[in-house]
């Protein structure tokens, strides 16, 4: 009858995971029950794989950032984008960046999942990119940040 009912679930739509936090509740029933019957379990689908974009596809993202008519919003947007696609870091480490933690030879990144800090070298071209936000087009807001807007920190939901 479980097995029926598993069938029947998949038909209409529901998937793995949630049929097989139905079958824990099952579980926890034949154990207070004291039965002895086999419960279905269910593979959850393997992930996607990662999008990872293409150097070509890099260079159109930052083609269209360039079209942006406000310079300050432009720059700001190019530096976020930048980091993004050269560090490989998350974003909220990308919102964590301080203007200190901006090098000669790239940027000092703190960890947003308990991970020792790391430091990523970065081309020198975005570290001129980046010199020249700072001194000429960031919005100062926020004293310590590097990415800010009108506001104050850039926050989570605007950078994505």
């Amino acid at each position: 009858m479980l097995y029926d009912l598993v069938d029947l679930e998949l038909k209409r739509g529901k998937g793995p995971g949630e049929i097989n936090s139905e079958m824990r509740s099952m579980i926890a029933w034949k154990k207070f029950r004291g039965l002895d019957i086999k419960i279905p379990r269910l593979r959850k689908s393997p992930s996607p794989d990662p999008w990872f974009p293409t150097d070509d596809e890099v260079r159109t993202i930052l083609k269209g950032v360039e079209r942006i008519e406000d310079p300050s919003t432009m720059w700001r947007d190019r530096i976020r984008m930048e980091l993004l696609f050269f560090t490989g870091a998350r974003a909220s480490e990308v919102l964590r960046i301080a203007i200190d933690n901006v090098r000669d030879d790239g940027v000092f990144i703190r960890s947003s999942k308990s991970e020792k800090p790391r430091f990523v070298p970065l081309p020198q071209e975005v570290i001129d990119h980046i010199r020249k936000y700072i001194e000429n087009y960031r919005i100062s807001s926020d004293p310590k940040v590097l990415l800010t807007t009108k506001e104050g920190r850039m926050t989570y939901n605007y950078l994505r």
